[in-house]
């Protein structure tokens, strides 16, 4: 119960919603598209 307390607050922070990747962005760029959203 704690883990999804603390998940829902970090996904409630403006910062890390920035961060968020869909499944089809990965499709198309993989891992560069995580080094371009996570610098």
């Amino acid at each position: 119960f704690g883990a999804w307390i603390g998940g829902s607050i970090l996904a409630s922070i403006g910062t890390f919603q920035q961060m968020w990747i869909s499944s089809q962005e990965y499709e198309e760029s993989g891992k560069s598209q995580v080094e371009r959203k996570c610098p």
